[in-house]
């Protein structure tokens, strides 16, 4: 036919006119919420405004959220803006960035849930390691997201005085009904902790105390443990800290309801918890409580919970080693498939679950647990605005 060119069997065309070849909107949209945020920032920089309008909006934060895997916020408390966000993969890999180096932190991190982190600026004169991070006296919070810090929400902190240990958890509402944080403030002597909470978006952020717990003589401080945000629950639950120490008690909080509930450790709950000195501490797996702890037999004992009260337990793994410098030590963080360590003696190591390997983590100095400031974080798109 006259005026048409005849194309050979294979070849392919690309025409400007026609959509017909380009993959549709629904399919770009979920291509792109499986990016890391690094790559999504050069999308947004570089190739298309339409694919940039499409990347701020809060569906797409959210979608990518559901993709994106946990991974350790590390900080140097020496220089709070130095920070880096270590990734573990599957193969045993660890991936770093460097977070922002020319737009200082607010302090240091002091929880995070879903990318959205909470920071706190402490006083400057010399604390010891437990005051440097527990007393938070400054008068404001900032809340941000870390990697982008586009947005910073000030955020008033609770009652502040230097009789009291102020730690903080923040999780997200169910059907994104947004986010709000909870103050765990610590009394060393009358052993009491009292919760407040704080809707993110609220009127004058208004902090509401919703309960009170006592510790017990085999109950580890509150100001002392895990926070682990899970859903709509926060977890303060036994950090194994201080050789000796039993499981004893943690405390879970229910944002929604905003209640306070005690959980205790024994074997009714079908916990199998070996000699204290063993204890480690608690981490995270698929999105379900776990336990850490060692066994006179030179193994590694990894339990997960699926009840939100924590009642039952199950082995989710166990590892048998024969290295010494992997034995007793402190659990920096349980992130799905990684495990990792400090020894007091020696170094920061990781075991990945799946290859059943042990390795140094080499970024991070050795034998120096407290200079650094650690929390489990989601690299995400979540800003304080979007919810």
């Amino acid at each position: 036919m006259a005026g048409k060119r005849k194309v050979k069997k294979g070849e392919m065309v690309a025409c400007s006119r026609s959509k017909t070849y380009l993959p549709d909107e629904v399919i770009i949209f979920q291509i792109l919420s499986r990016f890391s945020v690094n790559s999504l920032r050069g999308i947004m920089r570089r190739v298309c405004n339409t694919w940039a309008d499409a990347i701020r909006t809060p569906h797409f934060a959210r979608t990518h959220l559901q993709h994106a895997k946990p991974g350790l916020f590390i900080q140097d408390r020496d220089n709070p803006g130095g920070a880096r966000f270590f990734q573990f993969k599957d193969n045993g890999d660890v991936e770093i960035t460097h977070l922002n180096p020319n737009q200082p932190y607010r302090g240091l991190i002091l929880c995070s849930c879903q990318g959205l982190s909470v920071f706190s600026r402490p006083e400057k004169r010399h604390w010891s390691s437990l005051e440097l991070k527990y007393h938070t006296w400054d008068k404001l919070l900032y809340v941000a997201n870390p990697v982008m810090m586009d947005v910073v929400v000030e955020v008033p902190n609770c009652i502040t005085s230097p009789n009291y240990y102020n730690t903080y958890g923040i999780s997200s509402l169910p059907n994104n009904g947004g986010f709000k944080l909870v103050c765990c403030q610590f009394d060393p002597h009358s052993v009491q902790s009292d919760f407040y909470i704080l809707k993110l978006g609220g009127d004058q952020y208004s902090w509401r105390k919703i309960g009170s717990a006592f510790g017990c003589l085999v109950a580890s401080n509150w100001h002392q443990m895990h926070i682990i945000p899970i859903g709509q629950y926060i977890y303060w639950l036994p950090h194994g800290s201080v050789p000796g120490r039993p499981c004893g008690q943690g405390m879970m909080i229910d944002i929604a309801s905003e209640s306070v509930s005690v959980i205790s450790f024994d074997k009714t709950t079908g916990l199998k918890l070996n000699h204290p000195s063993s204890f480690c501490g608690f981490g995270t797996i698929d999105n379900h409580v776990a336990l850490v702890q060692h066994s006179h037999a030179a193994a590694l004992h990894v339990s997960i919970s699926k009840d939100i009260y924590l009642r039952n337990w199950e082995l989710y793994h166990k590892f048998d080693y024969q290295n010494p410098e992997f034995g007793p030590s402190l659990l920096v963080a349980c992130i799905d498939e990684e495990v990792i360590l400090h020894h007091p003696l020696t170094r920061f190591r990781r075991y990945n679950m799946k290859t059943r390997e042990v390795r140094p983590l080499e970024e991070l100095e050795e034998g120096y647990y407290f200079k650094y400031q650690m929390c489990t974080h989601t690299n995400t798109l979540v800003s304080p605005c979007i919810f």
